[in-house]
């Protein structure tokens, strides 16, 4: 799995979409996507459409539920990447490793 951050707009979306596809030690059919989004938030729907057509399999979990939110925050105070602060969505869970879009 290509490990990396994502920030951007719509083109950036279909980069993580790449590069969840090219990972090697991912197969892209059977991998496991928790998107962590909003539903009023554009990058979120941008990305889930991506997914859509790129035909990947994904669960989507709306943090307005506070169990959802409470996981998903749960899971990014771990990630090697977040020093604390602020972060944007969605936030994409690939088999244990959350990514920021």
């Amino acid at each position: 799995l290509v490990a990396a951050r994502f920030r951007g707009g719509k083109r950036r979306c279909g980069r993580v979409v790449r590069v969840i596809l090219e990972g090697d030690q991912v197969d892209a059919a059977m991998a496991e996507l928790v998107i962590y989004g909003r539903d009023s938030c554009g990058m979120c729907t941008a990305f889930k459409k991506e997914c859509e057509k790129n035909k990947l399999k994904y669960k989507y979990a709306n943090i307005e539920d506070a169990a959802v939110k409470t996981e998903m925050f749960r899971k990014v105070r771990v990630c090697s990447w977040f020093k604390g602060g602020r972060f944007g969505l969605p936030l994409v869970d690939v088999y244990g490793s959350i990514q920021e879009r």
